[in-house]
């Protein structure tokens, strides 16, 4: 359920001045003590829960929509199956009447030999038939410059910082 903050766009500007507002009363009054005048002279603490309704929302969404592209990925193959069914089932009734050939109005029906398939017993075949695809051992790549070793062609980034959640 929306709550009415999470419905509001959220302004950006808006809440850069309330980070800015709040970064300022830490370094007057350090940090363990900043947290009631962030709530007495900054929306910040308002702001901060508006932007994790709005986060929870947008998760909700995120969750239906794959639940909905799952659905419809579900109904889509019951039509494709269907479509190979009837496919089938006119083919046969096609062969059983000696009839190789339809025209209806819908579109003409032709029966004709089908292209052969390739299959492949790849555990039979020599190395000369098979192709090897190249590429980065990732976890390798890490163990060596956590140890120390330098790999040319890879570093590690700045892992940066990243944000917890915990719903109570």
């Amino acid at each position: 359920m929306q709550t009415e903050q999470a419905m509001q766009p959220i302004n950006e500007m808006k809440i850069r001045i309330e980070a800015e507002t709040a970064a300022e009363l830490v370094e007057i009054f350090g940090e363990d003590e900043a947290a009631p005048y962030i709530a007495e002279y900054s929306n910040f603490m308002e702001m901060a829960a508006m932007l994790l309704d709005a986060e929870e929302e947008a998760k909700t969404q995120e969750a239906a929509l794959k639940e909905q592209i799952q659905a419809r990925q579900l109904r889509a193959k019951r039509f494709s199956d269907r479509q190979a069914r009837l496919r089938v089932i006119l083919q046969q009734m096609m062969i059983t009447a000696g009839q190789r050939k339809l025209e209806l109005p819908q579109g003409t029906v032709s029966i004709m030999a089908a292209r052969p398939k390739l299959i492949i017993d790849e555990e039979a075949l020599s190395d000369d038939w098979m192709r090897i695809k190249k590429e980065p051992d990732k976890t390798a790549i890490k163990q060596a410059i956590d140890s120390g070793n330098e790999v040319p062609g890879a570093v590690m980034s700045n892992g940066g910082e990243t944000i917890t959640i915990r719903r109570s």
